[in-house]
Parts: structure tokens; C-alpha cells; sequence
């Protein structure tokens, strides 16, 4: 992970996606998973979609999660919106954007992903550049922190794992394919979203197989 975002050419565009279970996710991913010269590094680090209602609510939020290059994003409103056309126009740049494309916290045991929306499938059809797509996919995040039922983490004696799969560099072939469908942008926005959904499921599939395994050797 550190080498794709450290070496990938400077107009290469990355997305991140995961699956998503706790509200620590997000800084937890990266304090596991980079170096402190990438954390803290804005042009190195990610920008990512978060809900206005929660987490701008107030001045000191606002400061904290702009500064933390988190993009307002307003829930309900759709692809057509100003936080997508601002993703957008940082993957242009060559940027890195993260997304939980679920939409929203997954509290349920099994952890089944929900439906992927279609925002992830915009950025990837509008971006100038096709994007490199990296998926993770987490397990133990609620744990450390559940879901409406704790509001302090408790990292403590907790165990958290980050899974970080292959780089997704064959999605221009889907678009490719779909273009000369002479396909919707509804159409690919779905496509795409509904190709990267099935991917991250096989993924959490292999995940859950390999822990089970190693449990039975255990």
C-alpha cells in the first residue's frame, strides 16, 4: 500500500474502498497502515466523502475534519453532487480518495456488505485519468468501537485487521466495454459500482474462509 501511494505516477489517480463497521475506520486504517512521513503528509494522504449532518456540525468540526481533508457530503442528495464534483476534481489532480461505499455503518454480526452506492462508479467514469482501485477490507474495528452502543474507543486488548488486496487496474476495460454499449451515465455509474461490489464480496469471502481455516489448525 505505501509503495501505490508513494510511487504511483504523480497524475495517477488512486481510490481506496473497504468495507465499513465502526466509526474509527477511517483514522484507524491509516494509523495501521502508513508510514508517520505519508500520515501526515496532506499531499500524500487521502481525501475521503463524509456526512455534513455529522461531522460539520459545529466550528470545532469543521476545522477538525477540513483540516483532516474529509469532503462534506450531504446523505441523500445523490451522485450529482458538490462533494462528488469535488472528489472528482481531486482525482484529476492526480489525488488519492477513499470511500466506504456502502454509504453507511455495517452494525450487523455477519457483516454482509450493503449495497454499494453509486458514487464510487461516478468518480470512476468521470475522472480524466482511470483510477487505480485498491481494496481493503476490516475486520475488529467494532470492537474498538461499536456502532451506537460505544462513544469511547477501547482499543485496548482489541485485535483489528486490514487486509489489503490487489490494485484493480482492469476496470478500464468494464468502462471500455460499456462506452461502446453506448451505455447511460446511470448505466455505467451502476455497472461499475455493481463490478467493484462483487469484487469486494469475494474478497471478505476469501478473508472470512482463511480466518476460519486458521482457526481449525489452531
Amino acid at each position: 500500500m505505501e509503495k501505490i501511494i508513494s510511487e504511483r505516477p504523480s497524475d495517477q489517480p488512486l481510490i481506496t474502498i473497504s468495507n465499513h463497521i465502526s466509526t474509527v475506520d477511517d483514522p484507524g486504517i491509516w494509523a495501521a497502515s502508513l508510514s508517520w512521513r505519508n500520515l501526515f503528509n496532506p499531499d500524500k494522504n487521502r481525501w475521503t466523502l463524509g456526512a455534513k449532518e455529522i461531522m460539520f456540525t459545529n466550528p470545532i468540526y469543521r476545522w477538525y475534519f477540513g483540516n483532516g481533508q474529509v469532503i462534506p457530503t450531504i446523505r441523500g442528495n445523490g451522485v450529482q453532487q458538490e462533494a462528488v464534483d469535488f472528489a472528482i476534481k481531486k482525482l484529476n489532480e492526480g489525488k488519492w480518495v477513499h470511500m466506504f461505499p456502502e454509504g453507511r455503518i455495517h452494525n450487523s454480526e455477519t457483516f454482509e456488505l450493503y449495497p454499494f452506492r453509486w458514487g464510487v462508479g461516478r468518480l470512476v467514469d468521470e475522472s480524466k485519468k482511470t483510477p487505480w482501485i485498491l481494496p481493503i477490507y476490516i475486520r475488529g474495528f467494532n470492537d474498538v468501537m461499536n456502532h451506537g452502543k460505544a462513544f469511547i474507543p477501547r482499543p485496548f486488548g482489541k485485535t483489528v485487521e486490514i487486509f489489503i488486496g490487489e490494485p484493480i487496474k482492469d476496470i478500464e476495460v468494464v468502462l471500455d466495454s460499456l462506452r461502446k454499449e453506448s451505455s447511460t451515465k446511470q448505466q455505467i455509474y451502476s455497472k461499475v459500482t455493481s463490478n467493484l461490489e462483487q469484487r469486494m464480496k469475494e474478497m471478505g469471502k476469501q478473508v472470512i474462509r482463511r480466518n476460519d481455516n486458521q482457526k481449525k489448525i489452531s
